[in-house]
């Protein structure tokens, strides 16, 4: 998990920390695919989203 963060940009300790976060205040499950390294900007914005 860190090494694939790490290779989108991520600090990995940031980004698992980012999950974490938004796990713990009740990100859907249904939606876990934009919690996925690829899919947040290093900044632990949605790609896209602007």
């Amino acid at each position: 998990m860190a090494e694939t963060a790490q290779l989108n940009g991520h600090k990995p300790e940031a980004y698992i920390a980012t999950v974490l976060d938004r796990l713990a205040k009740g990100h859907l499950a249904s939606r876990i695919d934009d919690l996925l390294p690829w899919n947040l900007s290093p900044d632990g914005q949605a790609v896209g989203s602007g």
